[in-house]
């Protein structure tokens, strides 16, 4: 089913055999301006079918020093961009150990944060490399199971949300110490 090169990872297999699928001919265009880039990428993420994004995409700058053909580098400008601003808005917790904000409000805003980092990485765009360990393995098993042995408390962000965890997770931790104790 796959052509797979022996000497890549499973992941990166499955990323160029679909970037190999990718059609030439009709391409999505999509002009931007820097100061609204966000906004219109969520408009264009909602407003696209996800079939639609295997299509090649042109991106164009609307501004006076934004000029010339896209030739790749204005979309990695702005996969750049968009995943930045998906990290900085969607996401939490220390460089490397990012995991998603709690937030019903912000639930439908992830999924399109999601959609615009496979459109980035299909297209060969600038990856996302800043997730939790627990998390990225839970994106790739889909195993709560397998994804939790990941976790380490220093993965989760310090915030008033986590508190609890936190408190938890100390206890626990102190419990098991004393069992070990009278255990030895």
């Amino acid at each position: 089913m796959y052509d797979l090169d022996p000497g890549v990872s499973p992941l990166k297999n499955l990323i160029q055999t679909y970037q190999k699928q990718i059609p030439g001919g009709t391409s999505l265009v999509l002009t931007v301006s820097r100061s609204d880039l966000w906004k219109r990428a969520l408009i264009f993420y909602k407003s696209h079918k996800r079939e639609d994004l295997v299509k090649p995409l042109n991106i164009s700058f609307d501004g006076p020093y934004d000029v010339g053909v896209d030739a790749g580098g204005p979309r990695r400008d702005f996969f750049g961009d968009v995943l930045s601003n998906v990290n900085q808005m969607l996401f939490e917790g220390d460089d490397h150990k990012r995991v998603p904000q709690h937030s019903w409000e912000k639930a439908n805003i992830m999924k399109l944060g999601g959609i615009a980092i496979a459109h980035s990485i299909l297209h060969g765009g600038p990856t996302f490399p800043v997730l939790a360990p627990y998390v990225f393995n839970f994106i790739l098993s889909g195993n709560q199971e397998i994804a939790s042995t990941y976790v380490r408390q220093e993965d989760l962000p310090q915030t008033p949300s986590n508190l609890a965890i936190h408190t938890f997770i100390d206890e626990v931790s102190k419990f098991i110490v004393i069992l070990f104790k009278t255990w030895v």
